[in-house]
Parts: structure tokens; C-alpha cells; sequence
């Protein structure tokens, strides 16, 4: 069995969370089991402070497109804070 890194599941959450934020300019995401452990995994990197990944939860089901996109962009930013990586536009895209 191949191990994985801890940076190479950092990534691979991180660009899920990436594709949510993607979607979330369109359409209200969908809140998944995928989601949510990559929302725990990235929580378990970081420090105490669990509320950037409770609100990018919550702000996932926000109605309103514009508040969703920049309060999910927002919380984004802050997770890749927390879990001490750099975001570029290349992870943007």
C-alpha cells in the first residue's frame, strides 16, 4: 500500500475546497461528506481555531451569490493560513 504525505492530502483537500469556491460563483455547492472531511482534515493541520472551517460550512448554503463567493473566498484564504500554504493563482484556476 502507498503512503501519502501529509503535504499531498493538504493539496489534494486544499483543491477540493478550490472547486467548491470554483462552483460557488455559479450555484449554491453542495454541502457532501467530502467536503466536510476535507473541511476536519485541514482543521486537524492547523491550529485550535476551528471557524474558518465552520463558516465555509455554513457560508456554503448561503442564498445570496456575491456573499457566498466572497465570504467562502475569504474563509479560504484563512484556511490556507492556518494550515501555513502559500495560495497562488495556479490553485486558483
Amino acid at each position: 500500500m502507498v503512503k501519502i504525505s501529509n503535504e499531498r492530502l493538504k493539496f489534494l483537500a486544499l483543491a477540493a475546497l478550490e472547486d467548491v469556491v470554483r462552483d460557488a460563483r455559479i450555484k449554491k455547492p453542495e454541502r457532501t461528506h467530502a467536503v466536510r472531511l476535507c473541511l476536519a482534515y485541514l482543521a486537524s493541520q492547523s491550529g485550535p481555531e476551528r471557524w474558518p472551517y465552520d463558516e465555509f460550512w455554513e457560508y456554503m448554503d448561503d442564498d445570496t451569490l456575491h456573499c457566498r463567493e466572497a465570504n467562502l473566498t475569504r474563509l479560504l484564504n484563512a484556511i490556507y493560513i492556518r494550515v501555513n500554504v502559500m495560495r497562488t493563482i495556479e490553485m486558483m484556476a
